[in-house]
């Protein structure tokens, strides 16, 4: 899902936060998610990982 609000503020059912310059997600378990400005949102880590992203730790 394309960010088009809070970029801290998971959409209902979009909890996996994603940085489309560094190519990386996080989940809520993630040491840097609440600080991390999110580009873009998943709902799962599955579909970060299908995009071609990779989890940042």
């Amino acid at each position: 899902m394309p960010l088009d609000h809070d970029p801290y503020q998971a959409p209902e059912g979009y909890p996996i936060k994603a940085s489309a310059r560094f190519g990386l997600y996080y989940t809520p378990s993630s040491a840097l998610y609440y600080d991390t400005l999110a580009e873009i949102w998943f709902a799962s880590e599955e579909a970060a990982q299908a995009n071609g992203f990779i989890k940042a730790d």
